[in-house]
């Protein structure tokens, strides 16, 4: 089956060789720690299919995330708006807003129990670290925007 325009970004996708040469690889000097993995099958896709297996399978395991980890991870998303303006398109940019959710969940703190499960009572302690995160992720994608030159809100 055709796999659907995805952000590929899950680590369970494997490519043909000759694919991957006819792309040139990884663009691991553009995108360093981040969306390498998607601006690699999106170049794959305009070259041909990529097709999607039901039976692979991958697993993510739980692990606790500290604010420091949060703020780290939040350093990714400027490979977001890199991607956005190598590719014109970002599964996750909607009319000017890049991850409008959590857009959303920064201007509606609210929201947050929505997209951030709380199973128990401790996991409210941490919802104040996930808004510290929501500002760091506005503030990378912000920056850069400036510096891609793109423009988002």
């Amino acid at each position: 089956m055709n796999c659907p325009n995805t952000d590929y970004s899950t680590g369970n996708i494997a490519y043909q060789r000759r694919s991957v040469l006819r792309v040139a690889g990884f663009n691991s000097c553009r995108y360093g720690h981040g969306r390498e993995d998607t601006d690699l099958a999106w170049r794959i896709k305009k070259n041909g299919v990529i097709l999607f297996c039901h039976d692979m399978v991958i697993s993510h395991f739980d692990d606790t995330w500290s604010l420091k980890r949060l703020i780290t991870n939040a350093s990714r998303y400027s490979y977001d708006v890199r991607f956005l303006k190598d590719h014109g398109t970002f599964l996750y940019y909607r009319k000017g807003f890049m991850h409008p959710y959590l857009y959303a969940c920064l201007v509606f703190p609210p929201l947050i129990f929505f997209g951030f499960p709380v199973w128990r009572p401790r996991d409210l302690l941490f919802l104040p670290q996930v808004f510290i995160y929501l500002v760091n992720v506005r503030w990378v994608l912000w920056r850069a925007a400036l510096r891609e030159g793109v423009c988002l809100v």
